[in-house]
């Protein structure tokens, strides 16, 4: 039966999305007779039936089984595409074939009140049935059989024209209560119009006061950025721009010598590498990690050198770096031991190459073999209380309690042998003795320039070392070599001289050192000695190299 049949198509028919190809995707949409709009959209789950297709448009003879179609196929099999049988012409009738009742009977007259009579007279004036539907076929086919079943059309007609009707007086209530609100935002925009200029007035001018305020504004921070700039905090950034304050409160030539500096040392991080250093001496087993502390580590050693360079007491650095002046001094001591630790790692003795290589003019001539100038200097220290240590302290060649130290200096000016301090009534001998002068790496045929004060002559022979010192007054007078031979040593060991002015140029060292700093005082010492060697040649100032 029908059902049999429909449910074996169920399971033989297959579905097909409409092609991606615009061209024949239109195609499609005309075969079907289907426009998009809102309540049909094409889109992935819209499929067609395989019933709409030919035989034609599948592929023959799929190893899967399934039905494949063709590139150009087209859906083309729909019930409204079915041509009709063409109709038999009607009969012609003659007047004598007709029955007389029938000729009497030219119109159906229905009855007065009938729904027919009423339809025939509203719409005696309007354009023929031939006009209104196109195809004569459609409307022979759904021509009502009967005049009952013309009834049932008039009334339905009857019922949506008044449904229609209904659906008209809704949509002019509709469109009325529309007109009144119109009406009403007509005339509250007319009421708002005043205020809504007004409001514009307004905030065009409260957008020109913004203008106004936002370049004060601008003004206003280029004037605190320049005040910060000014009354910053006292440390090394506030200076980093400035070579010559830099120069003034540390020593070194400028910000950059100053990141190296920091960068050799190595404090860590918070300092841990100098708190370990220094708890390590106490604590040897002790881990002690740095801790944010008020005064960074840059500007702890912008302090250390501060109070190298300008000898200010710490109660000045306190207020300075808002800090307590014992925080000062255990600064001051901790950083002191921790420089002198890793500058001392530094090698000084340079090579005989490397002397050659930055010989000065003026040693090429007549003492080219010259590997270092050797001098030595006194720095004052306050007096002991103890009667012994006060003897040991004195120097005769200053008057006054002293510590002594010998500095080596290459011939181009260039600290290369620094001594430890010893008491200011050591004879310059001694100290070349104890100091370690004579283990460093001499090679034969080396020479050293001193003063006359170093009798030294018979310990650097041992080391085959020769000895240019100015000679010494054998007569009532010098000869004209003598005299020209001690001008010349005077003249080269300017460069020594001037090695330790840059020294003594570090200020710490202007009043005798307190009692509280003696034993640092090595530490120091040497911190001035090798931080000056960072500062600019001393040989530019007066001749080439």
């Amino acid at each position: 039966d029908r059902q049999i049949i429909t449910t074996a198509l169920y399971f033989q028919v297959s579905y097909h999305r409409f092609p991606s190809d615009e061209g024949l995707k239109k195609k499609w949409i005309a075969a079907v007779k289907r426009d998009e709009g809102p309540l049909f959209k094409i889109s992935k789950a819209t499929k067609v039936c395989s019933l709409h297709f030919l035989e034609a448009d599948y592929f023959e003879n799929v190893a899967s089984g399934h039905r494949l179609l063709k590139d150009s196929a087209v859906p083309s099999i729909f019930p409204f595409r079915k041509t009709k049988p063409p109709r038999k012409p009607p009969l012609r009738r003659t007047s004598s074939s007709m029955p007389a009742s029938q000729k009497k009977r030219t119109k159906l007259h229905p009855p007065a009140d009938s729904p027919m009579e009423l339809a025939s007279a509203s719409y005696e004036n309007e354009a023929p049935l031939q006009e209104i539907v196109a195809d004569q076929n459609v409307l022979q086919e759904h021509a009502p059989s009967s005049h009952s079943e013309l009834m049932k059309a008039v009334a339905a007609l009857e019922s949506q024209l008044a449904t229609a009707n209904n659906q008209a007086l809704k949509q002019q209530a509709e469109l009325a209560e529309q007109a009144v609100q119109l009406n009403k935002a007509r005339a509250a925009l007319a009421i708002c119009q005043p205020e809504l200029e007004t409001a514009k007035n307004k905030l065009e001018a409260q957008s020109k006061e913004l203008d106004v305020l936002r370049s004060e504004l601008v003004t206003s921070q280029h004037s605190i950025e320049k005040l910060k700039t000014q009354y910053a905090p006292f440390g090394i950034e506030k200076f980093q721009a400035c070579d010559e304050d830099i120069q003034f409160y540390t020593g070194l030539p400028d910000y950059g010598a100053f990141e190296d500096l920091l960068d050799y040392l190595d404090p860590g991080e918070n300092g841990c590498n100098i708190k370990r250093h220094h708890m390590t001496r106490i604590h040897k087993n002790m881990d002690y990690r740095g801790r944010p502390q008020k005064v960074s580590v840059r500007n702890q050693l912008f302090m250390v050198l501060i109070k190298l360079r300008l000898g200010v007491f710490h109660q000045h650095l306190g207020h300075l770096f808002s800090v307590s002046v014992s925080t000062v001094s255990r600064i001051f001591s901790i950083w002191v031991d921790f420089m002198y630790l890793q500058l001392t790692e530094l090698t000084l003795w340079l090579s005989r190459q490397a002397i050659d290589e930055a010989m000065p003019l003026a040693f090429v001539e007549k003492y080219q073999s010259t590997r270092v100038l050797l001098d030595a200097t006194e720095i004052r220290c306050e007096v002991p209380s103890s009667f012994v240590t006060q003897s040991g302290l004195y120097s005769h060649y200053k008057s006054t309690h002293t510590l002594k130290g010998l500095i080596g200096v290459s011939p181009d000016g260039l600290i290369t042998f620094l001594s430890e301090l010893f008491t200011g009534s050591t004879s310059d001998r001694e100290c070349v003795r104890r100091s370690g002068f004579l283990d460093l790496d001499f090679d034969i045929g080396d020479s050293v320039m001193a003063d006359k004060g170093f009798r030294i002559d018979d310990f650097l022979e041992e080391i085959g070392v020769d000895l240019n010192i100015p000679p010494f007054l054998r007569r009532d007078r010098f000869t004209v070599e003598e005299t020209q031979e001690t001008q010349e040593i005077a003249a080269l060991r300017i460069h020594v001289e001037r090695r330790i002015q840059r020294i003594k140029c570090f200020h710490i060292f202007d009043r005798p050192i307190p009692i509280s700093l003696v034993p640092m005082a090595n530490q120091m010492w040497t911190i001035c000695a090798i931080l000056s060697n960072f500062q600019s040649p001393i040989i530019q100032d007066t001749e080439g190299s």
